[in-house]
């Protein structure tokens, strides 16, 4: 009888504890990934809106818009927006760009101009001579470390073309949240404030023309370097 009655007890108490046992195997596994909406704070750290909202110790500098490119990197765009000023304050001056339309390249493009640069204004000086101005030598201020922001390519404006209206609602909740940031321009508006430059030179015509991208029609134009336009600051985040 007792052997009866340690068998039930063990059937039972197997019983109970299979639910347990099938509740743990049916929790949906931490989404530790980055994703299009999540925001670069100041810290380095990468948080969704929920998370992000939920603390104080850090601030939004960037809104990320892509997943994982075939580079390996993910792309955001800084949220308190970029510049304003020339591609090159001379004409005739190549500045070592790919020139592709089709390359994630903006970082390696906005480095090479201004190593182009620093290296033609390092004559210069010597020689006693104004030195050539670029929104290349500017791209890298806006960042509080002088390392991470450049001038994005056309490819690369592309992409955030295509991703804008997700941006542009993640920086609106910023600015109700009490963030300081800027909501990029998609609209002409009366300033035709929805270009802006890119940092691919045009193939045919390198040192003269540079291209100009609307985010209202995602179309692109060669465009004589001297104008002044706004820019966007992006980073390219490795993991």
């Amino acid at each position: 009888m007792r052997s009866l009655v340690r068998y039930l007890f063990g059937m039972a108490l197997g019983a109970l504890c299979v639910p347990t046992f099938i509740s743990c195997d049916e929790h949906e596994p931490i989404d530790k990934d980055i994703h299009p909406g999540y925001i670069l704070c100041a810290d380095g750290s990468i948080l969704s809106e929920d998370a992000y909202y939920s603390q104080s110790t850090t601030k939004a500098c960037a809104v990320i818009f892509t997943e994982k490119t075939a580079s390996g990197h993910y792309l955001a765009v800084s949220v308190a927006g970029g510049g304003n000023g020339q591609f090159c304050d001379t004409l005739g001056v190549a500045l070592g760009t790919s020139c592709s339309l089709s390359d994630i390249d903006g970082f390696t493009n906005t480095t090479a101009m201004q190593n182009t640069l620093e290296t033609m204004n390092s004559n210069l000086r010597k020689n006693g001579l104004p030195e050539r101005r670029s929104i290349a030598l500017d791209a890298f201020a806006s960042h509080s470390y002088g390392q991470s922001e450049y001038i994005p390519s056309v490819q690369e404006m592309r992409e955030l073309y295509g991703r804008i209206g997700l941006v542009n609602s993640v920086i609106s909740r910023l600015s109700a949240h009490g963030d300081a940031v800027v909501p990029i321009a998609t609209d002409e508006g009366s300033a035709g404030d929805c270009w802006y430059w890119t940092s691919t030179e045009v193939n045919e015509n390198k040192g003269r023309q540079a291209w100009l991208f609307s985010l209202n029609s995602g179309g692109y134009i060669a465009t004589p370097v001297v104008e002044s336009h706004d820019y966007l600051s992006f980073v390219a985040i490795y993991y």
